[in-house]
């Protein structure tokens, strides 16, 4: 496989992702169903091999190009607000920022993984992404607001309005 004058050995996925591809017909925008790109493979390989190995490809032919948006504005949801989170400890010199860089930098390298690997049918790949990311998303949500943000407000003591008489009825 050649991607910009670079060869690449793909071990045999092209041919993998080939029938994907083919076989997706008028189902790309619902897809075809949970694990039927397992199937396919499956059936195509004579279960030699039994994934896709190209999870985005997985979710294309599997949940459609609906699904494969949702993953998509999901991830960049998640890069978008651990960034901020990042930028917020930076910025007011609190201690967590290496665990959002810890997240951001994993959930780089397990989304760069999914292009040729089956990243997401692995428990102990996703397990510990989940939890950096979710503490990542949590201390966030849990920052203290400096003191710098907060707008000073002051007592403003209600009067009476002057030329009224005030008299006490017994």
């Amino acid at each position: 496989m050649k991607v910009g004058g670079v060869a690449f050995n793909a071990s045999g996925r092209t041919r993998i992702w080939e029938v994907l591809y083919q076989t997706i017909g008028d189902d790309w925008l619902f897809g075809k169903g949970m694990a039927s790109s397992e199937i396919v493979i499956r059936n195509t390989f004579n279960g030699l091999i039994a994934q896709p190995h190209n999870d985005y490809l997985r979710y294309y032919y599997d949940t459609g190009a609906v699904g494969l948006t949702l993953y998509l504005c999901f991830a960049l949801s998640f890069v978008i607000r651990s960034a901020g989170n990042l930028i917020r400890s930076i910025r007011y010199q609190t201690p967590d920022y290496p665990l959002h860089v810890a997240a951001l930098l994993s959930f780089l390298a397990v989304s760069w993984s999914m292009l040729t690997d089956n990243s997401v049918c692995y428990s102990f790949v996703m397990f510990p992404l989940a939890i950096v990311m979710g503490c990542s998303l949590g201390a966030g949500a849990a920052a203290p607001v400096p003191v710098l943000e907060l707008e000073p407000t002051y007592f403003q003591p209600q009067t009476q309005p002057l030329g009224r008489d005030v008299r006490i009825v017994s």
